[in-house]
Parts: structure tokens; C-alpha cells; sequence
């Protein structure tokens, strides 16, 4: 009995490559162009695909943008230092962003700031998918007060640092010893952290 022959289709794997490329795409357009000057079609164009597939993965311009800006693996993990002993949370965090921040997941999260500098709309997706989905429940999972406003002075280094060192180009941080950047960040952290603060200090006078 002989076999049916396969139907011919495209190889496998082609979706995902196609789908990667567009990401890719994207990712390197809205750093270099911007949110607003980005377009589906000059993605399609870098990508080598119809607008059309660009539109069938993402669906709009926006949930691309959003895509492009999942926290990398080492960041998701964030979460989780709330489950080690108090003490040791600041060299966890520090331990975890620097980890994040090097390496493709570094260049995908620089490109996200780059983009976001301009951009009142790219710069809302980034605090939704960053700072509310990753930085603030973390820091709420710790039971310290007033977490939204350490969470704040968090990302506030975090980004700090990618723009001051990737991007401006004052880089003698990131080429300190790997023990030196955790050893100063996790002093940034720790009294983000920890520094006492009471409501009657928060209220207006």
C-alpha cells in the first residue's frame, strides 16, 4: 500500500521565523524612529512580509508596540524574591535586573526607553507592562508601606541606569566588575526599600 503524498505547504517552523522577524522589525524601527513614525508598513518592508501578516500576528500597531516590550524571563522572575528572606532582597533584585539588562534582553529593553522618550502613548503601554504587570506587585508582595512610591524610586534607577549608561554613554558603571554593579545597586534598593516613611510625612501641609 502506498503512501498519500504530502500536500505541499510552507516549512515548518516558517510561522514562528516570519513572526520573530517582524518582532525584530518592529523592535528596531520604534527605537530608532519612534512610536509615531513607525508604521506597519515599514515593518512589513524590514520584515520581508505582506502588511497583511504583520496585521494577522499583532493585530494593531499598539499590541506589536506592547509585544516588543515583554519583560525578558530574567525580569519575570522578580516576583518571586518575596518568597527569600527579607534581608536578602536587595542582592536578589540587583542580582535579577543586571541579569535582565545584559544580552538581547538588555537591547530590547533599551529600545523600549528609546522609544518611549517621545512617545506619550508608547510610554503609557511601557508603564502598564513594566512598572503595574512586573516592579509593583513585587513590591507590594514585600508588605512594606506606601509600595506604589518605592516602586516609583525603583524604576526610576532601573531606568536611570539603562539611560545613563547605554544611552547617553557614561558607561563606567556597566563596566565595573559584575560584583561592584550588585553590590551599588542593591544599596539603591535597599533603602528604596526600607527607609522608614510615615503617612504623616506623605500628607500635604
Amino acid at each position: 500500500m502506498t503512501k498519500a503524498p504530502t500536500k505541499p505547504g510552507r516549512p515548518k517552523g516558517a510561522s514562528s521565523q516570519r513572526r520573530d522577524a517582524i518582532a525584530q522589525a518592529a523592535r528596531e524601527q520604534f527605537a530608532s524612529v519612534g512610536y509615531a513614525q513607525t508604521t506597519i508598513r515599514s515593518i512589513a518592508l524590514q520584515a520581508g512580509v505582506d502588511p497583511k501578516l504583520v496585521m494577522h500576528y499583532f493585530h494593531s500597531k499598539q499590541q506589536l508596540f506592547v509585544s516588543t516590550m515583554e519583560p525578558p524571563a530574567q525580569l519575570r522572575e522578580i516576583p518571586d524574591i518575596a518568597s527569600a528572606p527579607r534581608e536578602s532582597w536587595p542582592d536578589l533584585f540587583a542580582q535579577v535586573i543586571l541579569s535582565g539588562l545584559t544580552g538581547p534582553s538588555g537591547v530590547l529593553i533599551e529600545s523600549a526607553i528609546r522609544a518611549i522618550s517621545s512617545e506619550a502613548d508608547a510610554a503609557q503601554l511601557f508603564r502598564e507592562s513594566y512598572f503595574e504587570r512586573m516592579v509593583l506587585p513585587m513590591v507590594a508582595s514585600f508588605g512594606v508601606s506606601q509600595p506604589k512610591l518605592r516602586a516609583q524610586m525603583l524604576g526610576a534607577t532601573i531606568t536611570g541606569l539603562i539611560v545613563t549608561g547605554r544611552i547617553i554613554g557614561l558607561a563606567d558603571f556597566f563596566n565595573a566588575p559584575l560584583p561592584v554593579q550588585q553590590r551599588l545597586l542593591a544599596s539603591f534598593v535597599r533603602s528604596a526599600l526600607f527607609t522608614p516613611l510615615s503617612d504623616d510625612e506623605l500628607e500635604e501641609s
